[in-house]
């Protein structure tokens, strides 16, 4: 009985390659299966936060006045964001929950409170990296 030397074309790219459950490897007189390795997320770990401590956001309020930004920083400073339920709950310096939702713009800072970049969430999202999908 004659046994190959080297593995098949179709075998040496699997070295290279994830495995697949459907291809086995042959290796000398043995027949060895691979599976895959499928990453196991865990299902209690939040997603990153959409926006970052320090950051400013503005937004309106209950009256539909416009409130927050670097104008009114003590009303718009980011505490934290906190993943509540499957949603974002900003939570501010002054002590206000806002929900993810109501944020109109947000105001990325440096470690001394001055404003990088500024921008509308509704065209570039709240981490500031959406790209616009039209020039309207």
């Amino acid at each position: 009985m004659a046994y190959r030397t080297s593995l098949p074309p179709s075998h040496r790219d699997m070295q290279h390659n994830e495995p697949s459950c459907n291809n086995p490897i042959i290796s000398g007189s043995s027949l060895i299966l691979q599976t895959p390795v499928i990453p196991v997320m865990q299902p209690d770990a939040p997603p990153q936060p959409p926006i970052c401590s320090g950051w400013l956001v503005a937004y309106r309020d209950r009256t539909g006045k416009l409130r927050g930004g670097c104008d009114e920083r003590e009303a718009g400073t980011v505490k934290e964001c906190r993943w509540d339920e499957g949603k974002w709950t900003v939570c501010l310096t002054d002590g206000q929950q806002l929900p993810l939702l109501i944020i109109l713009a947000v105001g990325k800072t440096d470690a001394h409170g001055h404003v990088l970049a500024a921008w509308d969430v509704k065209r570039h999202g709240y981490d500031g990296r959406r790209l616009e999908a039209s020039h309207e």
